[in-house]
């Protein structure tokens, strides 16, 4: 009876500590935000890495394209992406133009 008890004590606590974590605020918007921001740290190297792969190669509107879906997304994502896309296409833009 007594190791039955333990057992059952022992799998009371890990329930109610797993379920007072799942649903806690503070838990939630902490597990939250840090997916957005790697999410968003993702967007703005792959859009880097567009930037470079459109300087160096000689056809660039398969590479602007991937760019400009990657810009969408990542202004989607985060909304101070406005801040590098901005510049990005403006210079994306004259450089075209020049050509």
């Amino acid at each position: 009876l007594r190791s039955a008890l333990q057992k059952f004590s022992r799998c009371s606590s890990a329930i109610s500590s797993g379920l007072m974590c799942s649903f806690s605020p503070l838990m939630w918007q902490y597990n939250i935000s840090a997916e957005v921001f790697a999410l968003h740290n993702l967007f703005v190297a792959s859009i880097v890495y567009a930037l470079t792969q459109f300087c160096v190669r000689p056809d660039p509107v398969p590479t602007s394209a991937a760019g400009a879906l990657l810009c969408g997304l990542a202004l989607t994502n985060q909304h101070t992406s406005v801040l590098l896309v901005l510049p990005i296409s403006v210079w994306v833009v004259f450089k075209t133009s020049m050509v």
